[in-house]
């Protein structure tokens, strides 16, 4: 499976490229992956279209679509769809303003079944506490897999695509797990993303935005210290050149044919040399700041398999359980939630309630 936004499912693939799917072809795709009832007849379309997106395209809820059939577009309940035609211009905006949204089964011949234990003491770190698996059993689980496109721009641009995946049922970030989707052989399954999907998603966007800022900062370190670099020697080109006009201008001074009122002129315009230096400076400092932009542009559920692992946590006389996921595409412990900043966490502090913090919401 690649991470390519591109390539993310078939049921979205080249949904919105005019070059090489005619327009009749890219309404029934469109159609279908928004829920619609479609069926092929002769030069169109027959279909039953859901009451929310008829309502946002004009069409009603039983209609035909045909490409290029004038006397077919004078019944009722009929659309033509061509280029330059309303309605495709309606699906290209609808394309366009949501980021596509598929969903797939994973299923696996062989799932770890022991050995919890060992990953436990290698992969989470408790302060303070002591911790034990008690008992392992199968679950399913959902994930998402999220592409990000960025643009990180100042005096220069840098662009990419960045995918994230985050557990829904802890909204915490896997951080190895969208890479290894690549690398792993397991059958998947495409299917219609289930009723309420878009909203699951949209309520995570805060977890995944936090997310993208954190790993942009790390990703874009290098760009970053380019900048700095380029801020410096620009800086130093310019309090070097001031440095040299105020010499030029005093040495001016001595001239015996200047008269007064131009040495007085000379003289205020070197004391107004420094603020002058001080406002370049900063529109250079301007000028190299790095403003991101994040924009989502595909998503999939993923349904696995995984285990839940009941953990026993143990802190002085206290004694509470916590609930971990066994991941088979990491092949490791999903990260926990901080239970007060919602950070995804390994190394574990806990509070009265035995409740895990990061390190910061612990105080420490």
């Amino acid at each position: 499976m690649k991470s390519d936004a591109a390539q993310l499912s078939k049921s979205f693939q080249d949904l919105s490229s005019s070059r090489e799917t005619e327009p009749l072809d890219f309404a029934r795709r469109f159609l279908e992956l928004h829920g619609a009832a479609v069926q092929n007849e002769q030069g169109g379309l027959e279909a039953l279209v859901p009451e929310e997106l008829g309502v946002r395209l004009g069409i009603p809820e039983h209609t035909r679509i045909y490409q290029d059939n004038p006397e077919a577009a004078e019944e009722t309940e009929t659309h033509l769809i061509n280029y330059g035609a309303p309605l495709l211009e309606k699906m290209l905006a609808e394309t366009l303003q949501r980021a596509p949204l598929a969903s797939c089964s994973l299923e696996f011949d062989y799932i770890k079944s022991g050995g919890f234990e060992r990953l436990l003491r290698d992969q989470l770190t408790f302060y303070g506490a002591i911790a034990s698996i008690e008992t392992v059993g199968d679950i399913r689980t959902r994930y998402l897999h999220m592409d990000i496109r960025y643009t990180a721009q100042c005096d220069e641009q840098k662009e990419g695509l960045l995918s994230l995946v985050h557990n829904l049922e802890t909204r915490t970030f896997v951080p190895d797990m969208a890479g290894m989707l690549d690398n792993l052989g397991f059958r998947l399954k495409y299917g219609r993303p289930p009723d309420g999907s878009r909203d699951l998603a949209a309520s995570l966007q805060p977890h995944v935005d936090r997310c993208a800022r954190i790993v942009l900062k790390e990703q874009l370190e290098p760009f970053r210290r380019s900048m700095e670099r380029r801020l410096k020697r620009d800086v130093d080109n310019l309090r070097e050149y001031y440095r040299s006009l105020e010499q030029e201008m005093r040495a001016n001074l001595d001239n015996p044919n200047l008269s007064d009122s131009a040495r007085q002129d000379r003289l205020a315009k070197i004391e107004t040399l420094p603020q002058e230096l001080n406002r370049k400076i900063e529109d250079l400092q301007k000028k190299y700041t790095i403003r991101v932009r994040t924009r989502p542009v595909a998503a999939i559920l993923l349904n696995s398999p995984a285990k839940k692992l009941v953990c026993r946590v143990i802190r002085g006389r206290m004694s509470g359980q916590l609930s971990l996921t066994y991941n088979p595409v990491t092949r490791g412990i999903d990260p926990l939630a901080c239970n007060k900043c919602g950070s995804s966490i390994t190394h574990l502090h806990f509070n009265a309630e035995l409740a895990p913090l990061c390190l910061e919401c612990a105080g420490l």
